[in-house]
C-alpha cells in the first residue's frame, strides 16, 4: 500500500488545503513530457534555494574501477531512478592511476560543484573531527574534511598535509565519528592508524600544531538528527516569523511540515483558529526563539493584524508562555534561522508613486504608492486604489526594502517639476542631442505628443519601456486605454520616485533562465499547490510564469528568478510531494519509451516529433494569435483584447478553439451578443463539433451551443468566418501572427464605415 500524508488543516483555509502524497500523479513522468514535448529544464544549480538530499547509492556503484576511457557520473538530482543525469568526464580529469579513491574524488567535485549550494550542511571544508580506526573502532585519530557532499566526507588524517594518496571516505550516517575534544573528554588516547604511525616521527607535536587554530565539527551536526535543514527542522519546533505589514513586529508559530525546506506555518492563538501559510527555511521573515526579546526596540512580540481575535492580554501571554517551554523542549537548530535586520538604506519618500507587481494575483503591474516609511531601511507599498469599495481580504501591500524584486520606476520628471502651461522647454532633435537650430518655446498644451523634452528631464517607465502594459487603478476615471503616467501624477498632485532608488539586478536571460524551460511553481491562488511550468517570457530579472494545469485563458504570473517559490523539475517528487500535472497530456506509449543507449533517447525525440506531425494533421492546433491592433468590429472591446495572452496554444483541436471563442466573448462590449453570433442553428456541418459555451453579461447568464472544428487543417478558415461573423478584421485571430509589418488588410488605416463596406463584400 502507497504511503500517505495529510497536513493540519486550519479552519480558515479548509476548503483550499492540498494533501501531500508521496506517490504524486502516477501517470506524469517528467522526463517522458520534456522528452515529447521537446523542452529543457531549467538547470538546477539555478536554484540556489533548494536543498537536494544526495542520492548515495552512486557512492556504492562507484565502488568499482572503472577503465579511464570515459567516466560516466550519475549526478543525483532528483533521486528518482528515471531522472538521473549522466555526465561524461574527460579521461584527462580522471589522470593515469584509476584507483578506486581518485574516482571518488572525480565523482564529488562534480556533485560538490552542482549542488554545494543547494546540499548545505554545516559540514565544511577544513573542519576537524576524530575518526575511528577501519580496523579497530575504539581508537581515534584527528582528520580534517577535504570535501563534503551532505553526509559523505572526503578527509585527511592529520599528519598527511599535501598528501592526496592518504585520504580516503567517509559516511558519517555509518561511521561514529566524534567532535574535537570528545575523545579528552572520554579519557581516550588520540592514536594514528598503525599504517600512518611508522610515517609520524612525533605524533603529540604535530597534533598539538594541527589543533592550535582547529575549527570543529559542530557536535550537534553529529547528534544523528541529520545535517541538512530538511532533516534538522522538525515538525512542532517554534519560530518567531516577522510581519508582512510591520518589520518590527514578530509573532510565534508553529512548524507543522518540513517539505524538502519548505515549511508549513500556523501563528500560536488561544483557540488555534490561524490559517496555515508556507515560507522557504531561508526566508528572511524567520528567526529564532526570542529574537525579539533580545534585540530589544524597536523590535516586539504581537499577533499579526490580520489575526480577527477577541482574546484578551492574558490569553495572548499565555500562549507565549507556552510557546516558549515548547520551545525548549524541542529547540530550532542553533545555526539555522540566523538572519540579521536589513542593512541597505532606501531614498524613498512617503507619497511616492512607483510600478509594482499585484500582490494579490501576482500577474498584474500596477501603479502604487510609498504609504509608510519605518525606517531607513523598511518602507509599505500599496497598490493604488480609487474605488470606494474595497475586496475583503485582498492582499494590496508590499513591506519593501531598497533590494525589492517587484517594485519599479515609473515613468517621470527627474527633477519632479511637473508640466505648467508657459513653462519653458528645449526641444530636442531625432537623436536626442541639443539641437541649437531650434529657439526655446513656450508650451501650451499638456499632450505628451506635442512635448518637447529633454534628455535630462524625461524617463519613461519600467512597464513602457519593456512593452509591458500598466493596470488602470481601481475606479480611476480616464478615457485613454493606456495607461498615462503623467496624467496621473498632475491629477493626483504626487510625485514619482526617481531611478536612483531602484536597484539593478542581473537579468534573467544572464542568468541561464529561457522562454519554454520547464520548472515547478507554487500556485499564486492556492499555495499548497505546486504545478508543472513554463516560462512563458523573461524581462529584465523576472520570469512570466505559465502554470500547465491552468487554461491558457488564465493569466500568467510573475516571479523572481530568486523567488523561494520556483523549484527545479523533480522536486517535487524527490520531496514526497504531490505535483500538479499538465491538464492535457497524452503519455508515450511504452513501446516508444523502451530502449537504452545514447541512440535510444534520440530516437524518442524523433518518435515524439513524427507523433507530434501525425497529431498536427488531424487533432492538434498551432498557436492561435491574437493580433489586437486590428480592427475589433461593432462587437469586441480593443482595449480588453489587448489585455488577452498573445496566443492560445498549441494543444487539441476542440479545446484550443473553445478557449479561443470563450476569451472573445469575454472581451465583448455584451458577451450575450457575441455568443448570439456564434450560436449553431442548423445541422452541424462535417467536421464540425458542438461545444456548448457560456456567456455571463450583468446579472444574467446565458449558454448556446457552438460548432467548432476538430481538424488542424481547418482552423485557418474557421477562424476567418468567425471574423466575418463579428464584423473584425479577418486577421484579428488565427494561426497567423501579425507583426511590426502591419496587417495584410491594413485594417488599421481604415475608418469604421469604410472596413464594414470591406467586410460585407
Amino acid at each position: 500500500m502507497t504511503e500517505k500524508k495529510t497536513y493540519s488543516k486550519g479552519s480558515g483555509n479548509d476548503d483550499k488545503k492540498e494533501k501531500s502524497s508521496i506517490e504524486g500523479d502516477e501517470h506524469f513522468v517528467w522526463q517522458d513530457y520534456l522528452l515529447v514535448t521537446n523542452t529543457e529544464e531549467v538547470p538546477p544549480a539555478l536554484f540556489t534555494h533548494v536543498l537536494f538530499p544526495l542520492n548515495l547509492a552512486f557512492y556504492d556503484v562507484m565502488q568499482k574501477k572503472v577503465p579511464p576511457k570515459a567516466l560516466f557520473i550519475l549526478a543525483a538530482y532528483p533521486v528518482r531512478s528515471d531522472t538521473l543525469r549522466i555526465i561524461q568526464v574527460p579521461t584527462n580529469i580522471v589522470g593515469k592511476n584509476v584507483l578506486s579513491d581518485t574516482i571518488h574524488i572525480c565523482i564529488c567535485l562534480i556533485l560538490y560543484e552542482m549542488v554545494e549550494q543547494s546540499v548545505h550542511s554545516g559540514l565544511q571544508e577544513g573542519m576537524m573531527l576524530e575518526v575511528p580506526h577501519k580496523h579497530n573502532g575504539s581508537n581515534y585519530w584527528v582528520a580534517s574534511i577535504v570535501v563534503a557532499c551532505g553526509p559523505l566526507l572526503q578527509l585527511r588524517y592529520v599528519g598527511c598535509e599535501g598528501d592526496r594518496t592518504w585520504d580516503f571516505w567517509c559516511d558519517v550516517t555509518k561511521v561514529m565519528v566524534r567532535p574535537l575534544g570528545w575523545c579528552k573528554q572520554h579519557k581516550i588516547q588520540l592514536v594514528p592508524p598503525a599504517e600512518l604511525a611508522n610515517k609520524l616521527t612525533n605524533c603529540g607535536k604535530i597534533l598539538d600544531a594541527a589543533l592550535l587554530d582547529a575549527t570543529t565539527v559542530p557536535p550537534h551536526l553529529l547528534t544523528g538528527d541529520g545535517f541538512t535543514a530538511v532533516e534538522r527542522v522538525k515538525q512542532g519546533m517554534k519560530l518567531e516569523v516577522q510581519d508582512k505589514r510591520d518589520p518590527n513586529r514578530l509573532w510565534v508559530a508553529t512548524i507543522l511540515e518540513n517539505v524538502g525546506g519548505r515549511l508549513l506555518l500556523r501563528y500560536d492563538t488561544p483557540d488555534s483558529s490561524s490559517p496555515d501559510f508556507w515560507l522557504f527555511y531561508t526566508s528572511h521573515r524567520l528567526y529564532q526563539m526570542d529574537w525579539a526579546a533580545e534585540k530589544g526596540a524597536p523590535w516586539y512580540l504581537k499577533w499579526p493584524n490580520s489575526l480577527k481575535t477577541s482574546h484578551g492580554h492574558e490569553e495572548w501571554a499565555a500562549v507565549m508562555e507556552m510557546a516558549k517551554e515548547d520551545a525548549r523542549r524541542l529547540p530550532l537548530p542553533p545555526d539555522l534561522f540566523q538572519n540579521e535586520p536589513v542593512s541597505v538604506a532606501h531614498k524613498f519618500e512617503e507619497g511616492m508613486k512607483l510600478e509594482a507587481v499585484h500582490p494579490h494575483n501576482m500577474a498584474e503591474l500596477c501603479p502604487a504608492t510609498v504609504v509608510r516609511v519605518f525606517n531607513s531601511c523598511y518602507f509599505l507599498v500599496e497598490i493604488d486604489s480609487h474605488s470606494i469599495v474595497e475586496e475583503e481580504g485582498e492582499d494590496s501591500t508590499w513591506l519593501c526594502t531598497a533590494l525589492h524584486p517587484y517594485i519599479f520606476p515609473p515613468e517621470h520628471w527627474l527633477n519632479h517639476d511637473y508640466i505648467r502651461k508657459d513653462s519653458q522647454h528645449t526641444y530636442l532633435s531625432d537623436t536626442g542631442e541639443e539641437n541649437p537650430w531650434t529657439a526655446r518655446a513656450s508650451v501650451h498644451s499638456l499632450s505628451l505628443k506635442k512635448l518637447p523634452v529633454t534628455s535630462n528631464h524625461w524617463h519613461i517607465g519600467w512597464a513602457k519601456d519593456h512593452g509591458l502594459q500598466l493596470t488602470h487603478p481601481k475606479g480611476w476615471a480616464t478615457s485613454k486605454e493606456e495607461f498615462d503616467w503623467m496624467a496621473y501624477l498632475m491629477t493626483t498632485k504626487s510625485r514619482a520616485a526617481p531611478r536612483t532608488c531602484f536597484h539593478t539586478r542581473n537579468s534573467a536571460k544572464k542568468l541561464g533562465f529561457s522562454p519554454n524551460m520547464k520548472l515547478e511553481a507554487v500556485n499564486p491562488e492556492n499555495n499548497h499547490q505546486i504545478c508543472a511550468a513554463t516560462i512563458v517570457c523573461t524581462v529584465d530579472h523576472l520570469l512570466w510564469l505559465h502554470l500547465e494545469s491552468n487554461d491558457d485563458f488564465h493569466p500568467n504570473h510573475i516571479v523572481s528568478t530568486d523567488s523561494l517559490d520556483i523549484f527545479p523539475v523533480g522536486w517535487c517528487d524527490t520531496n514526497s510531494y504531490r505535483l500538479k500535472p499538465p491538464s492535457v497530456y497524452q503519455m508515450p506509449t511504452k513501446a516508444q519509451l523502451e530502449g537504452a543507449g545514447p541512440d535510444s533517447k534520440k530516437e524518442i525525440v524523433s518518435s515524439g516529433s513524427a507523433m507530434s506531425n501525425t497529431t498536427q494533421k488531424s487533432s492538434w492546433c498551432p498557436k492561435i494569435y491574437f493580433n489586437h491592433k486590428c480592427f475589433s468590429g461593432p462587437y469586441l472591446s480593443k482595449g480588453k483584447l489587448a489585455q488577452l495572452p498573445k496566443a492560445v496554444g498549441p494543444g487539441q483541436v476542440t479545446l484550443v478553439m473553445k478557449e479561443v471563442l470563450s476569451m472573445l466573448i469575454s472581451v465583448a462590449y455584451k458577451s450575450s451578443r457575441v455568443l448570439k453570433e456564434l450560436q449553431s442553428d442548423g445541422k452541424v456541418p462535417p467536421g464540425m463539433y458542438l461545444e456548448v459555451l457560456k456567456a455571463k453579461f450583468k446579472t444574467n447568464a446565458y449558454r448556446a451551443n457552438v460548432a467548432v472544428v476538430t481538424s488542424a487543417d481547418m482552423v485557418a478558415s474557421f477562424c476567418q468566418d468567425v471574423c466575418k461573423k463579428l464584423q473584425v478584421c479577418p486577421y484579428l485571430f488565427g494561426p497567423v501572427l501579425i507583426g511590426d509589418g502591419g496587417c495584410p488588410e491594413n485594417c488599421s488605416t481604415q475608418s469604421k464605415t469604410k472596413f464594414s463596406e470591406f467586410l460585407a463584400r
